[in-house]
């Protein structure tokens, strides 16, 4: 028997919720395109994403500042930024991901204050 669309979508978001990075971004990109029998919704898709974000997954990242005006208003997109440094910083183990992120950081920050 086939799995329904359903069943997809509520196995990869109890994934998610329990933390699992890569079913965060799945649930981010399928808010995104409006897959599983979800409607697109960017808010949605910019929050797994965020969160996958903060569990380090490698492309989130790049997701989130793709849609990040269609996603969340600048001045939330502000402040997840100040939050995710002040993340950073306390975690020493991400002090060198920190570095290799800080140009995307710096691309991010810029386009926020394009948007106006």
């Amino acid at each position: 028997d086939a799995v329904s669309e359903g069943e997809t979508l509520e196995w990869f978001e109890r994934a998610a919720e329990g933390g699992d990075k890569n079913a965060m971004f799945k649930m981010g990109n399928s808010y995104a395109k409006g897959a599983m029998g979800l409607d697109i919704d960017f808010a949605k898709a910019g929050e797994w994403w965020w969160k996958a974000t903060c569990e380090e997954h490698e492309l989130a990242w790049s997701n989130l500042l793709t849609h990040a005006d269609d996603s969340l208003p600048p001045d939330e997109i502000i402040g997840k930024v100040s939050r995710f440094k002040d993340w950073v910083r306390l975690e020493t183990k991400l002090e060198e991901k920190l570095e290799k992120s800080l140009s995307a950081l710096q691309v991010f920050v810029a386009q926020v204050y394009w948007w106006g």
